[in-house]
């Protein structure tokens, strides 16, 4: 016997709609969308998404080089010995590096072939460490004061760009 979603009545095992308020009872429309949906996606890593990812922190990680150039010289024009130029320097030269990394790992990952998005895994992982560094560096010596913001912010889509490409390398079908 099924028992009707709305109104509550028992129904032969073999109905297909409620006798009392005329139900369907097969899946809602909103189910069948959500099927079709995750039928043609796949799964929840996705080319688009990691590659997404990799512009956006390209992005943000290359507007910090000049800004962090620009606090160096700031700095050091006005003989600040809170914010040492030289910390300064370090963090553009850093961000520098995790920008040219997530864009290497960004070209890497369009060649779709077993190796390229291997490497491209490598390079999102380089930049990874390089950001664990620098946070836990600066965690340590009290000069990060969003911790868990930056945590979340920088590592969590990097694990995902990572996670996509070591499961894009190891599917069956690739070159």
């Amino acid at each position: 016997m099924h028992a009707c979603r709305h109104c509550g009545r028992e129904n032969q095992d073999d109905a297909e709609l409620c006798a009392e308020c005329g139900l369907d009872f097969g899946p809602s429309a909103i189910e069948r969308a959500v099927s079709q949906v995750r039928a043609q996606s796949g799964s929840f890593f996705r080319w688009r998404a990691a590659s997404i990812i990799l512009i956006i922190l390209m992005v943000i990680y290359g507007l910090t080089v000049p800004l962090n150039l620009w606090l160096a010289t700031a700095a050091s024009q006005r003989g600040d010995l809170h914010v040492t130029p030289r910390t300064m320097y370090w963090a553009a030269f850093w961000s520098a590096v995790v920008a040219i990394l997530c864009f290497a790992a960004w070209r890497l990952m369009q060649r779709q072939s077993r190796v390229f998005i291997a490497a491209s895994a490598w390079a999102v992982a380089a930049a990874l460490f390089i950001v664990m560094r620098t946070w836990v560096a600066g965690l340590l010596h009290g000069q990060n004061p969003f911790p868990v913001l930056e945590a979340v912010l920088t590592w969590l889509p990097m694990l995902y760009a990572i996670i996509y490409a070591l499961r894009e390398s190891k599917r069956e079908n690739a070159v």
